[in-house]
């Protein structure tokens, strides 16, 4: 499963960072061929790399490939390691359950607002992602608590 979600995330976040390369690039070309700027490019691509960004950090904490500073983690074994795992991943959901939480209510509060170029496009939209992002990471550390709680082997070292 977490493979599959990773496969997932990185072909959403790969489109993602295509679209805002391609708006970028032909904004950049219409500017100078066309003496025309597009006045939807920039917004574009800034709420695309803002969506790359947080599903990344969703993708990067399920497949606990995120950046740590873990001297002390490699410097420990069996229970005390285990302990300062579980303390970490309740550390990040200290972090990752506000972030929902408050997403959900920023999406809730800019309901009936849209982009300012991009008249079409709804503002819940577009902070959507952060309670989306949150939760996909509340999921994922709940799950990797309790698959310390239950690996047996390090408990031996």
């Amino acid at each position: 499963m977490r493979a599959t979600l990773g496969i997932i995330g990185r072909v959403v976040i790969s489109l993602l960072i295509g679209i805002m390369s391609l708006v970028i690039i032909v904004n950049v070309l219409s500017r100078y061929l066309l003496n025309y700027s597009l006045t939807w490019a920039a917004e574009t691509a800034e709420y695309c790399m803002v969506w790359a960004a947080f599903i990344s950090m969703a993708v990067l904490v399920f497949r606990q490939e995120h950046l740590a500073v873990d001297l002390l983690l490699r410097a420990l074994q069996g229970l005390s390691k285990k302990i300062l795992k579980i303390f970490i991943l309740l550390g990040s959901l200290c972090f990752f359950v506000p972030m929902s939480y408050f997403g959900i209510q920023l999406v809730i509060a800019t309901r009936g607002q849209v982009a300012s170029s991009l008249r079409f496009l709804p503002m819940n939209l577009v902070y959507s992602v952060i309670p989306f992002a949150g939760i996909i990471m509340v999921v994922g550390t709940l799950i990797l608590i309790v698959q310390e709680f239950r690996h047996k082997e390090q408990d031996a070292q």
